[in-house]
């Protein structure tokens, strides 16, 4: 008998050595949050099946007393730890508040410091009696208020995990609700030994089998562990998962009955699923007979998958569904139901239909516009043409088709159309004149306009170029050039012959002026003749001048020019000391005449020789809702407001109205506008007003 029970000793003392190495093995695992409390548990079983291991082994009775003082502080433990194992191995950790910790370890401690305390009799046993069997010493107990306790806290907290399992099986499939059976199993062991143990041996003398039951508990850990991969694979939030898709979904046995259906299919069915389960689902929707032939047809043909877009009409507005019909397996491969996937495709078939009418609208313009389109690789290989680039060029598909652009150019001109496609594939803009050769082997001049297509990430896909025919145009712009030229050279002969006669008129009109003056008797009438005949002289010969200014207006192309560059040497030509000047514009661009330096040089003049009190001038932007007016000022005595336009239409003010007028005849070839807005007395003030597009940094 001695062997015996030294043996059933050694058996506890196994059970716990097996926790123990239970608890290395998982820790060699990947870690997840609800694995601590796991360990913890299986710490405290292994900690109290260890140490009754103990307590078989004394045969003094004071030993085995103080021995249950330390087999309580494992005890008292389990069943908190059972439930907070049980609540994060189902995600409900939002109710482990510090709270719930609290009052979870209320009747734990209390049972502990009792264990501990003198009262340990007869608060916890009211009475403890030994007997000796064959060497062994056993005890016999009469349960007290504070053991009843821990009693009902025990069989409360195991049931009460058990019952959180059993509510989570409800939404969990597979290899989890596999892993649910096995904790619930081994919960349900746990109790059903504490019940038997109390019920059955109650007083008697007797050995304590619930630390066996953990014994049981931890092979069931085992299982779990290696077959069915607890830790390795955790149960996700099943329920939110189900609820939150965006789909919706009803779950059916295979009669055709709901079992589970979300709030999205509610929605969508136009009727209340989630909350009513029970029916079959073709009674919850009778109005709509193509979905309910889908949902017989899904369960009489038993087949693993079927799909189908539905149309349902109500109120003359009518939506699309993509509706899903999967079965449902056990490992065995037998039908447990189908889960139905209802997803409103209504807004994705408009949009389909949009982009291919976009599609058909984009491929009719494509196919019939009157410009010429072409497409290139990064290399600048060709990818694609249009009909108007064949009928303007001559060259067909099967000519041009991955070959590259530049092998159309003159080859004088390859090298620089392929250095300003490098620059293109960097800025993605372009807009410029070329020569190419058509098939025929004429010349043709066109403008050609491109845009570089990117993805998301910002990568090359493809260049696209719209080219225009302008041939026709630049001969007659040629044609315009060599009359204009023509024009001003004749002007420029006549011009030099009208001021050379213009210069004897003035020599004779001087000589005449003298030779009245010596008369005796000179004639006063006379003086005052000639005196006006000068002045008329004098005024001609300016018209004249100002004619060799003006007929340069819009001659050459207008350009892009540095407005800072262009101030600041006209600056240099006019300022000489004593007065400040001031620019701020950074690297302002704007599109106009050449003459433009002109329009800067007249506004300075008329600062220096009319200002009178000019110290500073300062040029700077500021920008509108839709243009940057550049603004020149001057600290002079500014212009009187009944002359604010006059100073532009060539009437005569302090000698600067033709000035003035010619900067504003420049300006206005490219459309920029020149107003003076100063404050008379205080400051002259400039604006030129330039509309967005011809201007830049």
């Amino acid at each position: 008998m001695r062997g015996k029970m030294n043996d059933i000793s050694i058996l506890y003392f196994f059970s716990g050595i097996l926790g123990a190495i239970l608890v290395f093995l998982i820790l060699t695992k990947k870690s997840f949050k609800n694995e601590f409390p796991f360990i913890l548990l299986i710490l405290v079983a292994s900690y109290y099946s260890f140490t009754y291991g103990i307590e078989l082994s004394f045969t003094r009775p004071d030993l085995i007393l103080s021995t249950i003082r330390f087999e309580y502080l494992g005890i008292a433990l389990i069943p908190p730890l059972w439930l907070i194992f049980v609540m994060k191995y189902t995600r409900r950790d939002r109710y482990l508040t510090p709270l719930t910790y609290l009052i979870l370890s209320i009747i734990p401690a209390i049972v502990i410091i009792t264990a501990q305390s003198r009262f340990i009799i007869p608060l916890l046993y009211e009475s403890v009696g030994f007997a000796a069997s064959e060497g062994l010493i056993l005890i016999s107990i009469n349960p007290g208020p504070i053991y009843l306790l821990n009693f009902a806290y025990f069989i409360i907290s195991i049931v009460s995990g058990i019952l959180i399992l059993l509510d989570f099986s409800r939404h969990t499939h597979g290899i989890i609700k596999d892993q649910v059976k096995i904790l619930a199993l081994s919960g349900a062991i746990l109790i059903s030994t504490m019940v038997f143990y109390v019920l059955w041996f109650g007083p008697r003398y007797h050995i304590d089998i619930t630390p066996l039951a953990y014994l049981f508990t931890l092979f069931m850990a085992f299982v779990g562990l290696f077959h069915y991969r607890l830790f390795s694979l955790v149960p996700v939030a099943y329920d939110s998962v189900f609820r939150m898709m965006p789909s919706g979904l009803v779950i059916v046995d295979n009669y055709g009955y709901v079992v589970e259906a979300n709030e999205i299919a509610d929605t969508e069915l136009n009727c209340s699923i989630s909350d009513n389960p029970g029916k079959l689902l073709t009674q919850y929707c009778p109005d709509w007979p193509e979905f309910n032939e889908f949902i017989d047809e899904a369960v009489n043909a038993g087949l693993n998958k079927q799909e189908r877009e539905i149309t349902c009409r109500k109120n003359n507005n009518y939506s699309i569904y993509h509706v899903q019909s999967i079965l449902l397996k056990d490992r065995r491969e037998h039908s447990e139901g189908s889960i139905i996937i209802i997803r409103n495709i209504t807004a994705q078939k408009n949009a389909e239909e949009e982009i291919r009418s976009s599609e058909k609208r984009f491929r009719e313009l494509f196919e019939q516009s009157p410009v010429a389109y072409i497409s290139t690789d990064y290399n600048g290989r060709i990818t694609g043409i249009n009909p108007e680039f064949i009928h303007m060029t001559g060259y067909g598909w099967k000519e041009i088709r991955q070959k590259h652009f530049y092998e159309y150019f003159p080859e004088n001109n390859r090298e620089m159309a392929i250095e300003n496609f490098r620059r293109f594939t960097d800025t993605g803009e372009l807009y410029s004149e070329y020569e190419i050769i058509k098939k025929n082997g004429e010349p043709m001049t066109i403008m050609v306009s491109g845009r570089i297509q990117r993805d998301l990430g910002g990568n090359f896909v493809m260049a696209h170029f719209v080219l225009h025919d302008i041939t026709a145009r630049k001969k007659m712009e040629d044609s315009l050039s060599q009359a204009n030229k023509k024009l001003n050279l004749l002007s420029r002969i006549t011009r030099h012959d009208i001021l050379n006669q213009l210069t004897v008129l003035k020599g004779y009109q001087d000589l005449s002026k003298e030779h009245i003056k010596n008369l005796e008797t000179p004639d006063k009438k006379l003086e005052k003749y000639m005196e006006k005949e000068s002045t008329a002289a004098g005024i001609i010969y300016e018209q004249i001048k100002f004619t060799e200014d003006y007929q340069d207006i819009g001659v050459n192309s207008p350009a892009w020019q540095n407005i800072s560059k262009i101030f600041n040497t006209q600056v240099k030509n006019i300022i000489t000391s004593g007065i400040k000047t001031e620019t701020d514009v950074g690297s302002l661009e704007i599109f106009a005449d050449p003459l433009l330096e002109k329009v800067f040089y007249n506004l300075l003049e008329n600062s220096v020789n009319y200002g009178e009190t000019v110290t500073e001038i300062r040029l700077f932007s500021e920008q509108r809702e839709n243009s940057l007016v550049l603004i020149y000022t001057d600290n002079g005595k500014g212009i009187p407001d009944n002359e604010k336009e006059n100073i532009f239409i060539r009437k005569y003010f302090r000698n600067s109205g033709l000035g003035l007028f010619l900067s504003r005849e420049i300006l206005a070839i490219t459309n920029i506008e020149l107003k003076e807005t100063g404050i008379y007395g205080k400051e002259a003030r400039f604006e030129i007003i330039i509309p967005r597009g011809n201007y830049k940094f």
